[in-house]
């Protein structure tokens, strides 16, 4: 499917088969991303009463129970609320399905991302009018 795109003064179009996931896939049982001395993110099977969610050890179907945090084990989406005292969602923030946001790449200074570097690589972003959300890509990362 394709999309024509009108954002103020600029149009696009979309391929929307043709998309590229910015997340870095978390790997339960290889190497994944650590922060601030977390725990590595687990998974091991549910065990609930005689029930055993996986099949090499004679259960009937593969049920995971997942430890992480999402802060500091993967890539993660986040918003206002990481920051203040009152509780805000995702959720609450998006102001619809589909909105212009603004992709920059940014390395870090002692494992911080910091309002200086941010304000710095918005006011060099030529698309203005895709400052509704910005998604920060942090060093080091593959293409």
């Amino acid at each position: 499917m394709r999309l024509q795109l009108e954002v103020g003064t600029h149009h696009a179009s979309v391929d929307t088969t043709r998309g590229v996931s910015l997340a870095i896939p978390l790997q339960f049982d290889g190497p994944q991303p650590a922060f601030f001395a977390a725990p590595a993110a687990g998974a091991t099977p549910l065990q609930v009463g005689g029930f055993t969610g996986d099949t090499h050890q004679g259960g009937s179907c593969n049920v995971g129970e997942y430890r992480l945090v999402p802060h500091c084990n993967g890539t993660h989406t986040e918003c206002l609320g990481h920051i203040v005292d009152e509780v805000v969602t995702v959720a609450e923030q998006l102001p619809q399905a589909l909105f212009p946001a603004t992709l920059v790449t940014l390395a870090p200074h002692h494992n911080v991302i910091d309002a200086v570097r941010v304000k710095m690589a918005l006011q060099q972003h030529p698309l203005r009018e895709f400052h509704t959300a910005f998604i920060i890509r942090s060093l080091p990362n593959g293409k």
